[in-house]
């Protein structure tokens, strides 16, 4: 089963690539994992970190007022899974923590 991997943020550069990195090596083998990165207007280089990886897909957004809900809602807008998980950029993921939460969620 795939999954949605939706990362919001805004200045995000001092920690997007660690927690970009940590959902590419997660030890996922139900499915892929397609990542998207939701810059919330960012004057860093959030969007240049999060474009250098050929995995994930960057969509901006500039609003006057960035909210984390408008980014999940970008990024699950744009995704097709049927399932997905949602990530602020700040957060390392252990490797085994999205096939655990998967097995926990299947219903049978």
């Amino acid at each position: 089963m795939d999954i949605d991997c939706v990362i919001i943020g805004v200045n995000s550069e001092k920690t997007l690539s660690e927690c970009i990195q940590s959902i590419i090596n997660s030890k996922y083998t139900q499915g892929r994992l397609h990542i998207y990165y939701v810059d919330g207007g960012s004057a860093d280089k959030s969007v240049a970190v999060a474009s250098a990886f050929d995995q994930v897909h960057v969509i901006q957004l500039n609003p006057e007022y960035p909210t984390p809900g408008m980014g999940r809602n970008a990024g699950w807008k744009k995704g097709a899974s049927p399932l997905v998980h949602f990530f602020d950029s700040d957060v390392i993921v252990a490797p085994d923590w999205i096939e655990k939460a998967v097995n926990q969620m299947k219903m049978d």
